[in-house]
């Protein structure tokens, strides 16, 4: 079962006075505020990234002592090597900051690891030919800073070392010249989450004194592709770079964007990140990456069009290996796993190639939603690679079964490890347990964050065209992702080559969309003419000059497909909120009740209602919402009943006169009508006020009443009656409190409902303290 998760409610007044002052949608100024740009100058800032937004290269500490170091070496004519790394972010770091070294005349090579033969970072072999090479300067990019060991070997062959990295440091540093990482804490610098290309890009400016727009093509690129956030100075460099790479001055650049087949004037960060990428990586997954560096650097259009064509073709290999090793692993699993007990996987096989196994446990991962180890065997030993979920560490997982491995490392959601042939089904084994006592079967359901619950009516063109302004979207900004509830789908139909798509029109209210499904042709018949639930991603589509709105679906929520709407609310503890509003009786299913969870088939018939109801819930409770039309229109009835109208009185005044003289008490009046006893005493008191009825002394504790003689005949004005005109009003709020818990969005329910659980928790504890 796959879960939707709402994000809190923004408050609609900052909302509006976000929109207001930066004359923007309230869409777009709720996705700000729930994105942490609540100040005006901050959402500012953030729609427009600006170079001027860029910290100083000198806000580095180290970097005055890297400078006088590249000074001395200019000075002695020394020959400098840098270091990089086999992935993207490595490659164009290396290529940067070779080309700002060469602009300053310096004399500079450059080495990347082997990744088969070498692993990743500094290799000693690599070293050993750096320094065979003359290099008396290393500079290390994308790595360096756990290379203690490395660079203190240099230093004994007389190479002293810049090290450019932005990875965790370890407890002990090496000894290099300057240690620029912007996640060292000595070094102070602002924004600590550079990419490897970002720290170089640093340098190159501190060097130079000036910003090239090619360095920041390559930051742009190097930066998306190694994942990191898209926020702060991240989002300056790659919305400028994107900008740059429109009139790239790279001929590889553009030989690879041909490749790819991609206009560089209508380039995102999505692109770069699913389609160049891919190409850059297949070199260092599959063997030697440092015609990647090449094909960055050279001028010659002809060498970048036959190291395009390489790349092209190294690409289409590893993924071809990779769909092997896929179809291997997952027949594996299939066959050999059992998925409702097993929490984790552990696929093994015969010579996988190693350069695609993480790619291999990601799809893995994607496809059941649990950690995933993949392992080529070779001889007596075992390489692996592993890819995990938010609810387990991979690298804690391996710790504690490191008793049957050799070797392994990385961190919470990505892992390498080795171990021996012979161990290999004690190490499955041990992992299993540990996934097992780690996870709960909910740590398995797949999550998908979603923005904001919105109608087909708040899609028009501008507020839609507005939500561009977010771009570049990657990792820390992702592009929104709205929910639209209760479409209807009209004019299904497979499309695509394969038929594997589909183009269906969503319709509300009115209002409609075109949009597009990938992925799901297969499910043109279920789908057509049905209500949905659908979450999906709006932009603006043109076609033959004219613009129109249409959505990019990601998911579908149908009776045969559910998922479980979940509703974070704004105050931690209060309850978690799962909508399943209209959905029948799929709710329960959704995710595996809990004791403290309290399940409102019904809808609460006012505040005090729901109030009663929240009260006895724990901090972290989960509150299900299973009620739909039906339950909402009896609940209205209800209402109706507990307060009178006019018609209501006029019946009651008819009862009067029926019932035979000195027998007409409250409780001959509610049988006889059938009438809650409550309501017919308040409309006893409301015909009082109005000289309608008198009340006589009472029979057996109940009193008598009786008509006015003159009472009949004319039409009254009840609003005479005070007693009348607060019961209406009081029937007005509860009809609305019920309009509103039936059919307002899910998170502005959550947010009411964590409003009421904290008040009254607060109460409680107020009682219990006198």
């Amino acid at each position: 079962m796959k879960r939707w998760q709402l994000a809190p409610r923004c408050h609609p007044g900052r909302a509006a006075r976000l929109s207001r002052s930066l004359g923007i949608s309230s869409l777009l100024a709720t996705l700000l505020i729930q994105r942490g740009y609540a100040d005006v100058e901050a959402a500012r800032r953030f729609l427009t990234p600006q170079l001027e937004d860029l910290h100083s290269p000198f806000a580095f500490r180290s970097m005055h002592a890297a400078l006088a170091r590249l000074q001395l070496a200019r000075e002695r004519r020394e020959r400098i090597g840098v270091f990089g790394d086999y992935d993207v972010d490595g490659i164009t770091s290396t290529a940067l900051l070779v080309s700002a070294l060469r602009d300053q005349g310096l004399e500079v090579s450059y080495r990347l690891p082997e990744r088969l033969a070498e692993g990743y970072g500094l290799s000693r072999t690599g070293l050993e030919e750096l320094v065979a090479q003359g290099v008396t300067l290393l500079l290390t990019v994308d790595c360096g800073i756990a290379s203690r060991e490395e660079i203190a070997w240099a230093q004994s062959q007389g190479v002293d070392t810049i090290v450019c990295d932005h990875h965790l440091p370890p407890p002990f540093l090496p000894p290099a010249v300057a240690l620029l990482d912007p996640k060292l804490p000595a070094e102070g610098y602002p924004f600590t989450e550079l990419a490897g290309v970002g720290v170089a890009l640093k340098l190159a400016q501190a060097l130079s004194g000036r910003l090239d727009p090619a360095w920041l093509e390559l930051a742009a690129l190097g930066t998306v592709a190694d994942v990191a956030p898209l926020t702060g100075e991240n989002r300056v460099l790659v919305a400028q770079g994107l900008r740059a790479m429109a009139a790239s001055s790279f001929p590889g650049l553009k030989a690879l964007l041909a490749q790819a087949g991609l206009d560089p004037e209508r380039l995102s960060a999505g692109q770069l990140s699913f389609r160049l990428a891919p190409r850059l990586n297949a070199l260092g997954r599959l063997g030697d990456a440092s015609p990647g560096v090449e094909l960055l650097l050279t001028r010659d259009e002809d060498r970048a069009q036959e190291l395009a064509s390489l790349l092209e073709q190294e690409n289409r290999t590893r993924q071809e290996i990779e769909a092997e090793v896929l179809a291997e692993a997952v027949a594996q699993i299939e066959a050999t796993a059992d998925l409702e007990e097993d929490m984790a996987l552990v696929a093994a096989g015969e010579a996988w190639h190693p350069g695609v196994l993480g790619i291999v446990a990601s799809r893995l991962v994607e496809r059941w939603h649990r950690p995933a180890l993949v392992i080529s065997l070779s001889g007596e030993e075992g390489k692996g690679s592993g890819r995990s979920i938010p609810a387990f560490s991979l690298y804690e997982g391996l710790k504690k079964s490191s008793r049957w491995l050799k070797q392994f490392g990385g961190h919470h959601l990505a892992a390498g490890f080795s171990l021996r042939r012979a161990d290999l089904a004690a190490f499955r084994s041990a992992f299993l347990a540990v996934a097992r006592s780690s996870l709960s079967r909910e740590d398995l359901v797949a999550c998908q964050a979603v923005d904001a619950e919105v109608k087909l009516a708040d899609l028009d063109l501008t507020a839609v065209a507005e939500l561009e302004r977010m771009a570049p979207f990657g990792r820390g900004n992702p592009e929104p992702l709205l929910l639209l509830k209760d479409v209807d789908a009209e004019h299904a139909r497979p499309v695509g080559r394969t038929q594997e798509h589909l183009r269906l029109r969503l319709s509300q209210g009115g209002r409609q969309a075109w949009a597009v499904a990938f992925g799901l042709g297969e499910r043109a018949g279920e789908l057509a003419g049905g209500r949905l639930d659908v979450i999906g991603t709006p932009s603006v589509n043109e076609w033959q000059g004219r613009q129109s709105v249409e959505v990019v679906v990601k998911d579908v929520y149908t009776p045969a497909d559910p998922a479980a709407i979940c509703c974070v609310p704004p105050l931690p503890g209060a309850p978690l909120l799962y909508d399943f509003r209209n959905k029948g009786s799929a709710g329960p299913c959704a995710a595996r009740p809990g004791p403290a969870d309290l399940f409102l088939t019904a809808p609460p018939l006012g505040p005090a209602d729901l109030e009663a109801k929240l009260v006895p819930l724990p901090p972290g409770a989960r509150v299900w919402l299973l009620f739909g039309a039906r339950e909402l229109t009896a609940g209205q009835q209800a209402v109706r009943r507990r307060y009178p109208d006019r018609d209501f009185l006029v019946g009651l005044y008819i009862a009067l006169r029926a019932v035979a003289p000195g027998t007409a008490t409250a409780g001959v009046l509610s049988r006889s009508l059938g009438a809650p006893g409550a309501a017919v005493r308040q409309g006893l008191a409301v015909l009082e006020e109005l000289g309608l009825v008198q009340r006589q002394p009472a029979v057996g504790g109940e009193p008598l009443f009786q008509l006015q003689e003159r009472a009949g005949g004319r039409r009254v004005d009840l609003t005479r009656s005070r007693t009348f005109r607060a019961l209406a009003r009081e029937r007005r709020r509860a009809l609305a409190f019920l309009d509103f818990i039936g059919r307002a969005p899910g998170p502005r329910v959550a947010a009411f409902c964590a409003l009421v659980w904290l008040r009254a928790h607060k109460m409680t504890e107020r009682q219990l303290m006198c």
